[in-house]
């Protein structure tokens, strides 16, 4: 998770755990046909190092925040006797930020990315501050235009096609090693009128 562990103690990664929580996420999103893409921390293992970063913590995906209604209902990861998790909202109103699991032991985020004007948005937190919530805003491209990673040679996942710029976006000198915290353009949500998505959401909630 960039730039928040959400009070999860990182002792690296098991690889062994990762690779089984990892094809059993991608099997159950493939099976369901929701979009999703390797993003943040994996998008950077995979084009690096061809693998996951042994001294991360957690496997990062992206999906549209359209995905959302469609995961709450899969009951095969829901209601799997390994899996301890939910959807994690932020700020005041309350608005989804990922569906972090931990699945046989590994921890899983999958980032929900909003439509927002010519760009694409997350929300990665609320400034108190300010009263509004922060975004990581994205060239829409990075998740509507695709290359396929071949895991292990064996799973098949997305990867923003121009790799290169997405990551130098995220990381800047991303072929080095280095902690970092992974953000991208950073933003203020000062209009719910500019994200539909999020206003229709809080309209069903009541909260808007």
């Amino acid at each position: 998770m960039p730039g928040h562990k959400g009070g999860f103690e990182s002792k690296g990664m098991d690889m062994e755990r990762a690779d089984r929580a990892f094809r059993f996420i991608v099997r159950i999103l493939d099976k369901y046909k929701i979009p999703f893409w390797a993003d943040y921390g994996t998008c950077l293992g995979f084009e690096r190092e061809k693998n996951f970063i042994k001294k991360d913590y957690d496997i990062d995906l992206g999906t549209p925040f359209s995905s959302l209604a469609q995961l709450l209902s899969i009951t095969e990861i829901n209601s799997h006797e390994n899996f301890v998790g939910g959807i994690y909202p932020v700020g005041k109103p309350l608005i989804p930020m990922l569906w972090s699991m931990t699945i046989f032991g590994q921890k899983v985020d999958l980032y929900f990315w909003y439509e927002y004007k010519d760009y694409s948005m997350m929300i990665r937190g609320y400034n108190e501050k300010r009263k509004q919530h922060v975004l990581s805003i994205l060239n829409k491209k990075f998740h509507t235009q695709f290359k396929t990673f071949m895991y292990q040679n064996e799973v098949a996942v997305n990867m923003p096609k121009d790799t290169d710029e997405y990551l130098t976006t995220m990381y800047e000198d991303w072929r080095t090693p280095a902690t970092g915290s992974g953000m991208g353009g950073i933003g203020y949500l000062e209009n719910f009128d500019d994200v539909p998505q999020i206003k229709r959401y809080l309209k069903e909630k009541g909260d808007l």
